[in-house]
């Protein structure tokens, strides 16, 4: 989205802002690395990250020229993750119907504390079909980190679902 690539549009930047008040944006340092031969080529390049946070910092909205992404890190329910994307996908719409994203990207992180019990039985709160990772193991007490990745192509665009259990010192 090239108009991102200078600044943000104050029309995004204040719907953006209504939602999530704090504002930090970022610069990332990138590059193509072209080797030719016995040629190496380095192309940096400079983009700018504008971060948007909630009061409590809990979610955050980042946009650049290349994505969008939305992330929750304590999750409630969907709803309200959801209104805000659409909210924020609508103005950038009505600011100009034409930008396209490479990346559109939804993240949210729900922590499930299991006090008691069987650590590894989840099935209360997540579908069965998600949890086979934790059968591969014989003995369920070494496993530190399980996660499972499943992508798919779909005719104009591609989903990854990632989900598992994050690193666990033992």
């Amino acid at each position: 989205m090239a108009v991102l690539k200078e600044r943000i549009p104050n029309e995004i930047h204040k719907a953006a802002e209504s939602l999530y008040p704090i504002a930090e944006p970022t610069q990332q340092i990138g590059g193509v690395l072209k080797i030719s031969g016995t040629s190496v080529e380095n192309e940096p390049h400079l983009t700018t990250d504008y971060n948007y946070f909630s009061k409590n910092r809990k979610e955050k909205l980042t946009i650049n020229a290349k994505y969008l992404v939305m992330e929750i890190f304590e999750y409630s329910e969907f709803e309200p993750f959801r209104s805000n994307f659409i909210k924020v996908l609508q103005s950038i719409s009505n600011f100009n119907k034409d930008i396209q994203f490479e990346r559109l990207g939804l993240r949210y992180v729900d922590q499930i504390t299991i006090d008691e019990g069987n650590p590894f039985d989840w099935s209360k709160y997540i579908n069965k079909k998600l949890l086979n990772q934790f059968e591969v193991a014989s003995d369920k007490d070494s496993i530190c980190r399980a996660l499972s990745l499943i992508e798919q192509e779909r005719e104009d665009y591609s989903v990854r679902f990632q989900y598992g259990m994050a690193l666990v010192q033992n």
